[in-house]
């Protein structure tokens, strides 16, 4: 009841407010990073079958788990377990079964044999897409602040899942190298570093917000 009492806190007026403002800021953020980064080179050589279901997969998964890490639920206090576990274990195997089936490759694209190189190129994904998704991350911690969580936990990783993929989905458009190996090394697994992180956050401002009264503030 008192995490129930808390969330008055926060009306739905506001709560819709803080939805679109963060909703922008997250937007500003993508588009910037997209144009900063700019299309591989051979973008406009990909065949469009390739190119249109795996920016949907990834739009369209990445759109769940940010929902769903970010929703507040029928009683104010996040999605239900069930519904984050759901999305917890179904997205990443959608995602590989994306990168997997729909691989961008056009007749310029590099396609690394040689280990050391195609480490380096890993590396250096997997560095773009945490660096990439952290601040998004960071927005959806904002988001819910004031809100005491049920599965705080959960929450995170929804929200660090959805973090992830919006990053990856920008780097499919900058990231010249071909390869389901690739693609599932530099691309998907830096996805768990930022749930591991998002759990965590999330976590830790849980016991700090339980711990602290509500004053009634939208804080």
């Amino acid at each position: 009841m008192a995490a129930v009492s808390r969330q008055a806190a926060t009306p739905p007026d506001t709560w819709r407010r803080r939805v679109v403002i963060h909703g922008v800021l997250a937007a500003a953020w993508m588009i910037g990073v997209t144009a900063l980064l700019g299309a591989r080179g051979d973008w406009s050589e990909l065949p469009r079958d390739l190119v249109i279901p795996t920016l949907v997969g990834l739009l369209g998964s990445a759109m769940l788990a940010s929902v769903g890490g970010t929703s507040r639920g029928r009683i104010m206090v996040g999605a239900s377990s069930e519904v984050l576990f759901g999305l917890l274990a179904s997205i990443p195997v959608l995602l590989l079964v994306v990168v997997t089936m729909f691989d961008l490759q056009g007749p310029e694209t590099p396609l690394s044999v040689d280990p050391g190189a195609t480490f380096a190129g890993a590396v250096k994904c997997d560095l773009l897409i945490i660096g990439v998704g952290l601040p998004l991350l960071g927005l959806g911690w904002a988001l819910l602040r004031g809100l005491i969580l049920a599965r705080p936990a959960l929450s995170g990783a929804c929200v660090g899942l959805g973090a992830a993929t919006w990053a990856h989905a920008i780097l499919r458009v900058h990231c010249p190298m071909g390869g389901a190996s690739h693609a599932i090394i530099g691309h998907l697994l830096p996805a768990i570093p930022v749930m591991a992180l998002g759990a965590w956050v999330f976590s830790a401002r849980a016991h700090v917000d339980r711990a602290t009264p509500a004053d009634g503030s939208d804080r």
